[in-house]
């Protein structure tokens, strides 16, 4: 299932259902207020790791010339993992809500906000349903798409209970794809 981890608006599908999706491919264009929180405390926590980084630079050079103690390199250290870290978590909030790592890279470099982006397939395979509709608010978490690899289908059957004696896990099975008998395909 294609779905997200912030509420959001589809403004137009890009892809149809049937077709062919790669992973990372653009399915809609959505919006979320949302969204553009999330991207400002990534450039947020950018500029800080930036700032502190240097920091620990200045505050490194000056230990190796012992003009500070180990306590305070020691701490300028901690600060940097610190904004390191709070940058990860705001790259993986952008990852999980749909960002690609690419989405994340180009808006780090922009600095612009915007609560529109991209939807983007999380694999690999053929779009089989949209269950959402264009204009449609949607709850964190609520299927949007569904997206199938096609090398492994199943099928659903209703076996009544006098014949479930007669099947065998692995048993070849035949089943009509359309119903009527008409397009026949085997399996197991």
């Amino acid at each position: 299932a294609v779905t997200t981890t912030v509420p959001v608006v589809i403004i137009m599908w890009l892809s149809e259902p049937g077709r062919s999706v790669s992973k990372g491919q653009k399915l809609a264009e959505v919006n979320s207020p949302d969204i553009a929180n999330l991207e400002a405390e990534l450039i947020e926590a950018m500029a800080e790791w930036t700032a502190i980084e240097q920091e620990l630079i200045r505050k490194e050079e000056l230990f190796r010339k012992g003009i500070i103690g180990a306590a305070e390199y020691q701490t300028a250290l901690k600060d940097s993992k610190v904004a390191e870290a709070g940058l990860m978590k705001s790259r993986g909030l952008l990852s999980a809500a749909g960002f690609s790592g690419q989405d994340i890279d180009a808006l780090a470099e922009a600095k612009s906000i915007s609560a529109n982006f991209a939807l983007r397939a999380p694999a690999s395979g053929i779009l089989v349903e949209r269950s959402a509709k264009s204009g449609q608010l949607l709850s964190p978490g609520e299927s949007m798409a569904l997206i199938s690899d096609i090398g492994s289908l199943w099928v659903e059957a209703k076996v009544g209970e006098k014949d479930i004696r007669n099947i065998k896990i692995g048993q070849r099975a035949e089943f009509s794809l359309d119903g009527r008998s008409i397009d026949r395909a085997t399996g197991r």
